[in-house]
């Protein structure tokens, strides 16, 4: 067996490890279901070698924990190949920095300092960190004494190891504490817990930093904790939807290409509309199992759309039509519009694979799993590390490149192009606003802006079209011109961007291929 330890050449904010060895390998059918929990390239091999099928999901796990991308490739009898990639820019941070330095899930305000977490966590790194993601959220956090799980209804979130929860025989806290178990990867006994309603939902170890951010994104959403069980046996198995219809109401080109493909991940061929009022006349002609609505919409705002759906349902007696808004409203009147016209959830842009598997079994329930295997070396690897500096969002990025090897390969092409060809159009409209000294005009503009961005992954465009729209519309100021320039810096430098990681998605193992050549 050999180690390579090198630095990517053809980014050097990366680190490239292979390990070879010379065993009995892997057939090429079988290298995309390797990394997943229980699964072993060919039943054989356990009879032969032993082995229960984790090692390979857990190392998977731990890379992803630190940012990178693993992948293999083998030649049956010769021995197999496994390489994975980490960003150097993170190695050695403390995880307090991490969390500082990279955007994290926020309870709302009236929550955060207030809400209490309790841990009830043997492993002292296991705990340290998931203190360091709690109070980054907003909680407050105390570690329980003495060998049980807290059972007072003081708590309002309580996170503990699977075998205290177990041995207790009831649920701990009161009627509105959230209760999250931790346990080993694969371990039955967390099904068991949810079964038994003794756990909203549990964590699987080694802790992953995005599997938190998600829990906690979620109760500030105010969604189930609960995660698919199939989905979390294996990442790569997601639910089949196929047979509901699905209406996706939405104005912009960059939302529409990422919410269909994501809905393709589980079968779905959504139906669109571009705007309000042919989203009501698409729901007077054709009964939907679900409609994701987007909040501003030209003609008629999502919102509106709503409170006419829910008025003629009552009107002739038609069954509930479930809606989840879409929106990259994340605070003030905006975020909780939702809520006032009766929609049945949120989906916040941009909302991940899990996030959405979780709203669509919230709505339809189980369903048989499907295989959405990516192709082995087909996914693409992150160009940026992951920093708050960084132009785009890596974790966003990765994720379209994940729908790309899943889907149709052009995916990501697809959206870099419509985001580089629509992003300068909402700039033309706010620099109109501004030489018109029009404030609702760039909030507006600002809006449309940022809830692309979101969804292409160009943060720092959205966080500075965000702040522009917040001027404009809740405080009814004009921007600064340094402000509209700054933005047009912003959306260049984000197209700059986008067109380089179109133009090298020919994913990650060709390119540590490349390098490893180079290096040995």
């Amino acid at each position: 067996m050999r180690l390579h330890v090198s630095r990517n050449h053809a980014d050097p904010a990366w680190i490239d490890f292979c390990v070879e060895d010379t065993g009995i390998g892997i057939a090429k059918e079988n290298l995309a279901n390797v990394f997943g929990a229980f699964s072993q390239a060919d039943q054989t091999t356990t009879r032969k070698f032993g082995g229960t099928g984790l090692g390979l999901s857990i190392a998977r796990r731990l890379v992803a924990a630190m940012g990178g991308q693993i992948a293999v490739s083998s030649e049956p009898g010769k021995g197999s190949c496994f390489y994975f990639s980490l960003p150097a820019a993170v190695a050695g941070a403390g995880e307090k920095a991490f969390i500082a330095n990279t955007a994290w899930p926020k309870l709302p305000p009236q929550q955060r300092g207030s809400a209490h977490a309790v841990l009830k966590i043997a492993g002292g790194a296991t705990r340290s960190a998931l203190i360091a993601y709690l109070q980054s959220s907003g909680y407050r956090t105390s570690i329980a004494d003495g060998d049980s799980v807290p059972a007072s209804a003081r708590e309002d979130l309580i996170v503990t190891d699977l075998k205290p929860l177990a041995a207790m025989g009831f649920r701990p806290g009161g009627e509105h504490t959230q209760v999250i178990a931790v346990a080993a990867l694969g371990d039955a006994g967390m099904e068991h817990m949810l079964d038994r309603k003794s756990a909203d939902g549990y964590l699987e170890l080694p802790l992953s930093r995005a599997d938190v951010a998600e829990a906690v994104q979620a109760i500030a959403e105010g969604r189930s904790l609960a995660v698919r069980r199939q989905q979390n046996r294996t990442s790569d198995a997601l639910p089949d939807y196929s047979l509901m219809s699905v209406l996706v109401a939405d104005d912009s080109p960059v939302n529409i290409e990422v919410a269909c493909e994501a809905l393709r991940r589980f079968g779905i061929e959504a139906d669109i509309v571009t705007n309000g009022l042919e989203a009501c006349a698409a729901l007077e002609t054709k009964a939907y199992d679900l409609v994701l609505m987007d909040g501003s919409m030209p003609e008629l705002d999502g919102f509106e759309v709503t409170r006419r759906i829910r008025a003629r349902e009552a009107e002739i007696g038609a069954p509930r039509t479930p809606v989840v808004a879409l929106t990259a409203h994340v605070v003030g009147s905006a975020a909780n519009a939702w809520q006032e016209v009766g929609m049945d959830g949120v989906l916040h842009k941009p909302f991940t694979i899990k996030s959405l598997a979780e709203c669509l079994l919230g709505v339809f329930g189980e369903a048989e799993a499907k295989s959405a295997t990516a192709p082995a070396g087909s996914s693409a690897q992150p160009a940026v590390a992951e920093d708050d500096d960084a132009v785009l969002d890596p974790a966003l990025i990765q994720q379209l490149r994940e729908m790309a090897a899943a889907g149709r390969p052009d995916f990501v092409t697809r959206v870099t192009d419509l985001y580089r060809e629509h992003a300068p159009t909402s700039l033309d409209d706010i620099r109109n606003g501004f030489e018109a000294g029009d404030p609702e005009g760039i909030g507006k503009a600002a809006h449309a802006l940022k809830s692309m961005s979101y969804n292409a992954g160009a943060r720092r465009v959205a966080a500075a079209a965000s702040a522009m729209e917040q001027t404009a519309r809740a405080d009814r100021k004009m921007p600064d011109s340094a402000d509209v320039a700054r933005l047009e810096m912003l959306v260049e430098e984000a197209c700059t961007e986008l067109a380089k990681i179109a133009a090298k998605h020919s994913g990650p193992p060709d390119r540590l291929r490349q390098s490893l050549a180079r290096s040995t």
